[in-house]
């Protein structure tokens, strides 16, 4: 799971976001544990909307972040967090990372859980959720940690939760 436009600080606390010219410090093992929190958390939040959700099985590659059986059929989810969410008015959607598709372009999940600011939860169908950012000029923005060189659609947060089922 990638974490979205999060500045990346030195050990000293200060923020590498605005350091020109400087070689990429950008390390995702660093994000990695927030990461696995947010993806077990996603796993807790789906359990209780789904409670016969059963035999979660974490993905090992980069083709989404989990699967589950869900009455008799496997599902997998990919897990986003967009923390500035609520600030900025717009989630963002991954779809490009150094230099690279990744996020909504590369996924395999059948569906995204995405938690927008610390508690809001949202669930869409993967498919639908590109069919949407296609049928609209959204604006597309670069941003991240340092060194990423993430670009990502914008999509206002109200706009967002319209095309998803709120899950916590």
């Amino acid at each position: 799971m990638g974490l979205l436009c999060r500045p990346r600080y030195d050990r000293n606390g200060g923020s590498q976001r605005h350091v020109e010219n400087m070689v990429s410090t950008y390390h995702f093992e660093d994000d990695l544990p927030t990461g696995r929190r947010a993806e077990r958390e996603a796993v807790q939040v789906l359990q209780a909307y789904f409670p016969r959700m059963k035999d979660v099985v974490f993905c090992k590659d980069h083709k989404y972040d989990f699967s589950a059986d869900l009455d008799g059929r496997r599902v997998s989810f990919e897990v986003k967090w967009d923390g500035k969410a609520p600030a900025t008015g717009n989630v963002a959607v991954e779809f490009e990372s150094r230099g690279k598709l990744s996020g909504i372009a590369m996924t395999k999940a059948d569906y995204y859980v995405y938690k927008v600011g610390e508690a809001d939860w949202h669930l869409v169908e993967t498919i639908m959720l590109q069919k949407k950012l296609k049928e609209k000029k959204y604006p597309r923005v670069k941003g991240g940690d340092e060194g990423s060189e993430t670009r990502m659609v914008l999509v206002p947060v109200e706009e967002f939760a319209s095309w998803c089922i709120r899950i916590g």
